[in-house]
């Protein structure tokens, strides 16, 4: 007895080397599935087998997944197992579902494998060897991820080397590499070399009446091939409501008795409409023009010298000889209020009224201690509101430090600290410039 039964599973095991997957497809969402194919002669009993894979380059079968209880596959036909959650084009075709935690990416491998030995008929992708995306397809880079594969009828069974099974092109790989969710060849497998014939649906009740491929029919509930319904006024994927004015009048594309459509977002009568950005923009005011600067709404305008921006006027040394950076002839470069040739450099003093004011009435009334080791507080007297710089510079005239560039305040003592610790021990000069003057103050750091 024991002998008949091993005899009768190498005999099974045998006949399933045309068990294969047919189609593969890892679409948007949790649109995915695993199509497999019986090439075979005979019926096969799909629970002697199982789905394995493994997820996330791991080095052995993470999971399993067994057929439905009592399953058979007749010969040239397929059975698909889906997401729960994939959508209804999907489902239509789906024999049997896996939970959504279960679904795959483009670098998961999956196999068939024969529950009894251990033994692999046919595998997707490379155990032990992930990519960061997918594997190359005939070709197609990362044509696991985001594609859709479909074995080619000249294959009549599994392959277990996926290198020579994915192929380098599109002649010698065993796939053809379809967009994301195109699942136009799923629900059914041509396999030329296993002896199935193409066939014509000649059944004229049926949604592809006239085509090649086994009829397919009306969904349950539903009125058209596309899966739409009848809405309350038996319209065919119509609106889905009795309005006042009833069925029978309501006009062609009216969402409601008033003539009124759609808009953009799906509101009856609503005024939402594309922008120029190709937006459903309710109050339509996007701005999806680029200025100069490459700046959606932006306001930077080319000036007469064709600089995106610029000071916006011809000057008398020609836009060709106006230096990079400069707004003028003159060299003179915009400050901090945009002005140019100014001198503030902070733009926080841009709305101060200093039009007319005079800026030499200052003085350095101290600086202590002096020498000082480190820190050095320096006071200068401000005789009226002026803009001053007020630097620390070395015996080559080099800035050492700014400590302040910006407005002061009239009739007052403004005390500035220096911290010279990270400079070396020598002789500097503290000075305070406002436009062409200047007044310095020697100071000595000793440590």
């Amino acid at each position: 007895m024991n002998l008949i039964l091993v005899l009768y599973l190498n005999i099974g095991i045998i006949m399933s080397q045309n068990l294969f997957f047919s189609e593969y497809a890892e679409g948007s969402s949790n649109n995915k599935y695993l199509e497999i194919y019986n090439g075979s002669l005979e019926t096969i009993n799909l629970n002697y087998y199982q789905l394995v894979n493994c997820r996330n380059d791991c080095d052995s079968w993470e999971h399993s997944h067994q057929f439905n209880e009592n399953t058979t596959l007749n010969k040239t036909d397929v059975w698909v197992i889906c997401a729960v959650s994939a959508n209804d084009v999907i489902q239509a075709e789906c024999n049997q579902t896996i939970a959504n935690t279960s679904i795959f990416n483009g670098n998961d491998v999956w196999a068939i494998q024969v529950i009894n030995s251990g033994g692999l008929l046919d595998i997707i992708g490379v155990i032990g060897d992930a990519p960061s995306s997918g594997w190359d397809v005939a070709g197609t880079s990362d044509a696991t991820k985001d594609h859709t594969l479909v074995r080619k009828e000249s294959v009549q069974s599994g392959n277990i080397d996926w290198t020579s099974s994915a192929g380098t092109n599109s002649t010698n790989s065993e796939w053809i590499v379809l967009d994301t969710d195109d699942f136009t060849n799923l629900g059914s497998h041509t396999c030329n070399a296993c002896g199935e014939n193409v066939s014509t649906c000649e059944d004229s009740s049926a949604c592809n009446f006239g085509n090649e491929g086994e009829c397919t029919y009306l969904l349950e509930n539903k009125c058209d091939c596309d899966g739409n319904e009848l809405d309350e006024c038996d319209i065919c994927g119509g609106p889905g409501a009795i309005y006042e004015c009833g069925c029978s009048e309501l006009n062609e594309g009216s969402c409601d008795c008033n003539f009124n459509v759609l808009d953009c977002l799906d509101i009856c009568g609503g005024n939402a409409i594309l922008d120029n950005c190709g937006t459903c923009d309710n109050d339509n005011t996007n701005d999806c023009t680029e200025d100069c600067a490459g700046i959606w709404g932006g306001n930077a305008t080319i000036d007469e010298c064709g600089v995106c921006n610029g000071p916006g006027a011809m000057y008398d040394c020609g836009c060709d000889g106006l230096t990079e950076g400069t707004c003028d002839c003159d060299g003179n470069e915009l400050d901090a209020c945009g002005d140019c040739a100014g001198n503030i450099l902070d733009s926080a003093n841009c709305n101060l009224e200093l039009i007319g004011i005079q800026p030499q009435n200052y003085k350095m009334i101290n600086a202590y201690p002096n020498p000082f080791n480190s820190n050095i507080f320096i006071s200068l007297q401000n005789m009226e509101n002026t803009i001053v710089k007020f630097d620390i510079i070395d015996l080559n005239g080099h800035i050492i430090s700014r400590i302040y560039s910006g407005y002061l305040s009239s009739h007052n003592a403004h005390t500035f600290l220096w911290d010279g610790t990270e400079n070396n021990s020598g002789i500097y000069f503290a000075r305070i410039s406002q436009n062409k003057n200047i007044l310095t103050h020697k100071i000595v750091l000793l440590k």
